[in-house]
């Protein structure tokens, strides 16, 4: 059996990732989730890309996620002339919130069409321009403008980000866009949904209802069927101080730290890394981290040493995911760049800086039964050398708990719902089991569930597994039972 990496990867798909033979071939070398991201490309594209996601993974015979990401309310300049307009240190121009690009001799108006915009600013105010490329600082503003002038120039081209350093802007976390991209993405079937630039628990409080009101109105998803997940993307300084309230409403996070550099300083944010995931630990809540992990492949064959080191500190800091953006969209090398990730991951998994205490769990305080539960189950494996875990249950909560323990070891989520299998993927060292065929009780659940783990090759014929389950089957609620099978 070919060793199995316990982290995830996530790949953004783009025109380098779109046909099925990449993405197979990205399939075999590591990718794990799939991500679509809808600041680029049509509803038809989104939608070919789909289907050709579901075509590869059936080719390779993986259980590959799809993640919607929304484009959320990110500033941006409106329409420029073609090749740019540059932009010369020292020089003072304005942004207009309505009009459309003029120029007048050295006199320039930039359209930024955010109708608040000078609300959010004050006279000194930085603002970042393309990532961070150029900067300008504010002179004046009025009612429907705002003066800067430009302290590091360059050329700037249409529909290029505009951040605002540690400002909050009270926005609403879903445009109209948004709205009608998170309507197709529930019709076709995504698995869970990333919100971007949440900044409140109330942020995603009113996703989650939108979510709801479009599934009842559309007769998108049956009682039994389980719930498109919701990750919160942090990205602003408002979700780093709101970040334990947003984390108790949400089902995941993503570290997105291109814009919360930009945001919070660049300084701020391998620290701020590793907060945010041992809370999310804590929680035993899913976490990525992503951003210009491996960022040189997008035009080298080889990462950096500096970006090798990036994922093994995200790998040692028990992230459950790692995600590529441009470097599998754009890229020259998409499949090579998932397979660099992959080696780089198992090489830290097997060492013993890997390695962590035990016992989150414990550590919260008064644990509930089914943390207890998903704790002895652990302590059980390591005390018996077991070969792997087992873990049946109609919820989500139970495999949470159990691949929160962060053990060495494989752990196998049964499942007989194709969304819920294709969810248990982003838990750190979780393999999804689909069973077809619902059990009538526990002893008929392990035996059919070992009988599909030996099938899958997954384990060796003898192997020893804890088993984590719920009696009476097919009952929703708390596991109740751990076992060790042979």
């Amino acid at each position: 059996m070919a060793t199995q990496k316990r982290t995830k990867i996530v790949a953004t798909l783009g025109p380098a990732s779109e046909s099925v033979s990449v993405l197979a071939r990205m399939m075999r070398n590591g990718m794990d989730i799939a991500r679509l991201n809808f600041s680029h490309g049509t509803h038809e594209h989104h939608e070919l890309l789909i289907k050709r996601v579901h075509q590869a993974a059936r080719k390779v015979g993986k259980t590959v996620a799809i993640m919607q990401d929304l484009s959320g309310p990110k500033l941006r300049v409106g329409e420029l002339p073609e090749g740019g307009v540059k932009l010369t240190r020292g020089k003072e121009f304005l942004f207009r919130m309505k009009g459309a690009f003029e120029q007048n001799g050295d006199a320039l108006a930039i359209p930024l069409p955010v109708r608040h915009f000078p609300r959010f600013v004050k006279r000194g105010a930085k603002i970042l321009l393309d990532d961070g490329k150029m900067e300008v600082r504010v002179v004046s503003k009025g009612a429907h403008w705002v003066k800067v002038r430009v302290m590091q120039g360059g050329t700037l081209i249409s529909h290029k980000g505009v951040n605002i350093p540690h400002t909050a802007i009270l926005m609403s976390p879903v445009t109209a866009k948004d709205r009608a991209d998170l309507l197709f993405g529930l019709q076709q079937g995504v698995d869970a949904v990333a919100v971007s630039f949440v900044q409140s628990a109330e942020d995603i409080r009113s996703v989650r209802s939108l979510i709801t009101r479009y599934e009842k109105r559309y007769r998108l998803r049956s009682a039994d069927r389980p719930e498109v997940k919701i990750i919160a993307k942090i990205e602003k300084p408002s979700g780093v101080e709101h970040f334990d309230e947003i984390l108790e409403e949400v089902d995941g996070i993503l570290i997105a730290r291109g814009d919360l550099a930009l945001e919070v300083g660049y300084e701020q944010v391998p620290v701020l890394q590793k907060e945010l995931i041992a809370k999310c630990l804590m929680k035993s809540k899913p976490v990525i981290v992503a951003t210009q992990m491996l960022d040189s492949m997008t035009d080298l064959p080889v990462p950096t040493r500096a970006e090798v080191s990036d994922v093994a500190n995200a790998v040692i800091d028990h992230a459950d995911c790692v995600m590529l953006s441009q470097e599998s969209a754009v890229g020259k090398f998409p499949a090579e760049t998932v397979e660099r990730m992959r080696d780089v991951i198992l090489e830290t998994e097997r060492s013993a800086y890997d390695d962590i205490a035990l016992g989150h769990v414990f550590s919260m305080g008064d644990p509930s039964d089914e943390e207890a539960i998903a704790a002895s189950a652990g302590l059980l494996a390591r005390m018996t050398d077991a070969d792997g875990m087992l873990v049946a249950s109609l919820s989500s909560a139970a495999v949470r708990l159990v691949s929160h323990q962060r053990e060495e070891l494989p752990i196998f989520a049964i499942t007989e719902d194709p969304r819920r299998e294709r969810q248990l993927v982003f838990f750190w060292g979780v393999t999804p089991v689909f069973l077809s065929s619902p059990a009538r009780n526990v002893e008929e659940l392990m035996t059919n569930a070992l009988r599909a783990v030996k099938q899958r090759k997954l384990v060796k014929k003898n192997a020893k597994l804890v088993v984590v389950a719920r009696q009476p089957v097919g009952k929703d609620g708390p596991v109740n039972v751990v076992q060790l099978v042979q």
